[in-house]
Formats: structure tokens, C-alpha cells, sequence
């Protein structure tokens, strides 16, 4: 089991290969806390047309893809 707390500071892709692995899992967060930084990082984005397969977050992603509770 893994277990996300303050899911919403954690970027989507650093977060997805914990999921792959798992069995079971938690994420939890709060939709108005901070969002995830980078000030130090680099990132990399890609320009797509589908901005619904876009997500910031690793709440986001929970909250588009998995049951919600």
C-alpha cells in the first residue's frame, strides 16, 4: 500500500511509478493548499491539444481517474 499525503504538492509524474507498483492506495489533499513547485527544477512540458489529459498535480489525477471517498 502507498499512502500520498498532501497529494497536491506532489507533481502527477513523480507520483504515477509509486501507483504502477501498488496495490492498493491513498492519496489525500487539500484542493486549496499550495500547488506543486519547481523554483529549483526543471520541468518538462509538452504542448498537446488535449488539455483534459493535463494535470498539475497528483490530487488532480486522483480526482480525475480514481474512486473518490
Amino acid at each position: 500500500m502507498v499512502i500520498f499525503d498532501e497529494a497536491s504538492q506532489c507533481f502527477a509524474e513523480r507520483g504515477i511509478p509509486a501507483i504502477a507498483r501498488a496495490k492498493q492506495i491513498v492519496v489525500a489533499g487539500d484542493q486549496q493548499q499550495l500547488r506543486p513547485g519547481d523554483f529549483f527544477q526543471t520541468r518538462w512540458e509538452e504542448e498537446t491539444e488535449e488539455a483534459d489529459a493535463e494535470v498539475e498535480s497528483l490530487l488532480d489525477l486522483a480526482s480525475r481517474h480514481l474512486l473518490t471517498l
